[in-house]
């Protein structure tokens, strides 16, 4: 007579996973945390683009409208205001950096 693990596999890893997010309930407060910077990989939902400096490139984002919301003016990403990985640092309180909307640092030919 043949049994079927499958139930039993799901209960199993459904008592794992919950073991695992327990140490990670959540329980302080944003306010209270300790958080000094994030660094962030990610698609294009949080690189809005910068191609400035790109010889070959018609395609520029460095003039108005486009960073009407930067207190610095246009920035050269393609956007209007803050993605949200900004948003999420605002909420944070970090301090915003302008240095992926400035000439880089790297002068090769």
């Amino acid at each position: 007579m043949a049994t079927n693990t499958c139930p039993n596999l799901l209960i199993i890893l459904c008592f794992s996973f919950l073991a695992f997010l327990l140490p990670c309930s959540g329980q302080e407060k944003i306010e209270d945390a300790k958080i000094k910077g994030m660094f962030v990989l990610g698609s294009s939902l949080v690189d809005n683009g910068n191609n400035n400096f790109l010889q070959v490139s018609m395609a520029k984002a460095d003039y108005s409208p486009y960073g009407i919301d930067f207190p610095l003016g246009p920035s050269g990403r393609f956007t209007y205001g803050k993605n949200m990985i900004d948003l999420l640092g605002d909420q944070l309180k970090l301090s915003f950096l302008y240095s992926s909307c400035h000439q880089p640092l790297d002068k090769r030919d």
